[in-house]
């Protein structure tokens, strides 16, 4: 079953619960956003964490503390073996725009080798509901179009698609990112669409975007 997980909703959680997975679980992984935007993600969500501080040798046999912006101090950079040798099955893939990310999904199959039902695959999608919010598509017209491409994609690759949808690192209190923008109503049209007075008042009637969801994925708060 197809599923949007809920727990993710921090990248470098789910970056670490990726390369803490089975090694033998090959995923896709899709970021809906620019591969710029993803670092800038990631560098906000580590200079967030606590800082660590560290004695440095002043030449005197003396020392000093020291605080750095950015140390290793979450999981996700300690290098153990597992990790490495996990994050060679971990292939990134950027789309930052939703044309983009159907024309990728819709080329799925083609792009991949001849799949082995022996072995676990997984595609997991990140932010695509982010991606949409604020655009045209961001209708029950627009979202149905993408999520089901996810899922004839999934399907003829024979993988599992995952969901998650991550809150914004550089600004938390943003409202358009994270899992809140499942709770959200989305009109069945988009308003830029000239249709008659009657159809006017039919295509603005909205609907929650975990309800169209529902209709492909299954909700799970666990972890991947």
């Amino acid at each position: 079953m197809n599923t949007i997980l809920l727990k993710h909703n921090n990248v470098l959680d789910l970056l670490q619960a990726l390369v803490d997975a089975h090694s033998s679980t090959s995923i896709d992984l899709i970021i809906c956003s620019s591969r710029t935007e993803f670092i800038a993600q990631i560098i906000a969500g580590l200079q967030k964490e606590p800082a660590v501080s560290q004695v440095e040798d002043d030449g005197h046999g003396g020392g000093s503390e020291t605080e750095s912006p950015i140390k290793p101090t979450h999981p996700v950079l300690k290098p153990t073996l597992n990790r490495l040798y996990t994050s060679q099955n971990v292939k990134l893939i950027f789309c930052p725009t939703v044309s983009a990310l159907r024309a990728y999904l819709s080329g799925y199959l083609v792009q991949l080798p001849r799949p082995d039902p022996t072995s676990q695959r997984r595609t997991v999608i990140v932010n695509s509901l982010a991606l949409h919010h604020g655009s045209s598509e961001f209708t029950v017209q627009g979202l149905s179009q993408t999520m089901a491409t996810m899922v004839a994609a999934g399907a003829r690759a024979r993988r599992q698609v995952q969901l998650v949808e991550c809150m914004d690192s550089q600004d938390s209190n943003t409202a358009d990112h994270g899992p809140q923008l499942w709770n959200n109503e989305v009109p069945l049209l988009s308003s830029s669409l000239k249709i008659g007075e009657g159809g006017a008042r039919w295509g603005l009637r909205t609907i929650p975007v975990a309800r169209i969801a529902s209709r492909w994925f299954e909700f799970k708060d666990v972890d991947l």
